[in-house]
């Protein structure tokens, strides 16, 4: 992956340099110096890129339609130059005077410059300057190498690595509801031991919307799914859920009906509220409405 990425930054980065730098960008190990100057082109760091939200899904890279695995980094890229025999200083500044201004070219920046339809192992979103080190006198021993470093972000996977490929999506289902969640119990008819309630669930503006390769479309409501917590009483009405404590209720006109029979002891419970996720289960809860059982 990395190594890939080098080669192709050598390789454009060469043929867009004119004069005695055509073609004389390297890679390490680069070949023993001539009489030209050259610049040798590499990784010197790398760090993950902080992950955002969903970020660790695949991606849909160049050289494959299904998503595929990747690494998020960040890369510093050390460019070198190198004088060329019998020449000094000034040919490496102005070897890396070349390289700076047309890595400065937008399409370096964005890393459109280096990517194609072609599964190259990496995707550069972003190259950026990030400094450089000229010293006066290269060749004293304590010198550090003249050279500029940039920031490379972008996307990173083995060539060839084969996508992931999965059911395709043909219909979305979207559903919401107002929070507002009403229980109509007789509280007369809330007493331990007592004999089955007929209750009403009321839902604010509820609404669903069905969406297809053809358009989105209004579509009706559906169920809402229900349980009790802890669940000292017995929930009915409807159809049964994966378990005995789910009940599967229709929402006909904003209003559901449900029945629900008291413990033997006092107690106070919770109704929770939630859509239905089509399996006999619960998905996202919509809220919570206490049930007051009161003594005999």
């Amino acid at each position: 992956m990395i190594n890939d990425f080098e080669q192709r930054l050598a390789f454009v980065l060469g043929s867009r340099l004119t004069g005695s730098l055509a073609g004389n960008v390297f890679v390490p190990p680069a070949p023993a110096e001539g009489a030209d100057p050259s610049l040798v082109v590499g990784v010197s760091a790398l760090r993950p890129l902080e992950p955002a939200f969903l970020a660790r899904k695949p991606e849909v890279v160049p050289g494959s339609p299904d998503p595929r695995r990747i690494m998020r980094l960040e890369c510093d890229v050390n460019i070198e130059a190198r004088a060329g025999l019998n020449l000094e200083r000034d040919s490496q500044v102005r070897a890396l005077d070349a390289a700076l201004f047309e890595l400065g070219a937008d399409d370096f920046q964005s890393g459109a410059a280096l990517t194609d339809s072609t599964d190259r192992g990496f995707f550069i979103q972003q190259m950026q300057f990030l400094g450089g080190a000229l010293p006066l006198d290269p060749t004293a021993p304590d010198a550090t190498p003249v050279s500029i470093t940039f920031l490379a972000q972008g996307f990173f996977w083995p060539v060839g690595q084969v996508g992931q490929t999965g059911t395709a999506i043909e219909r979305i289902e979207l559903r919401g509801v107002a929070m507002d969640v009403d229980v109509e119990i007789p509280a007369a008819q809330m007493v331990a031991g007592g004999a089955l309630v007929n209750a009403k669930l009321r839902v604010r503006m509820p609404g669903s919307t069905d969406i297809r390769d053809t358009g989105a479309s209004p579509a009706p409501f559906g169920s809402l799914a229900l349980t009790l917590f802890p669940g000292k009483g017995t929930l009915g009405g409807g159809a049964a859920g994966t378990s005995a404590k789910i009940r599967i209720v229709s929402l006909i006109s904003e209003t559901a009906t449900f029945t629900y029979t008291p413990p033997a002891q006092a107690v106070v419970e919770e109704l929770v509220v939630a859509f239905d996720n089509h399996e006999g289960g619960l998905a996202g809860e919509i809220g919570r409405i206490p049930l007051r059982v009161r003594g005999a």
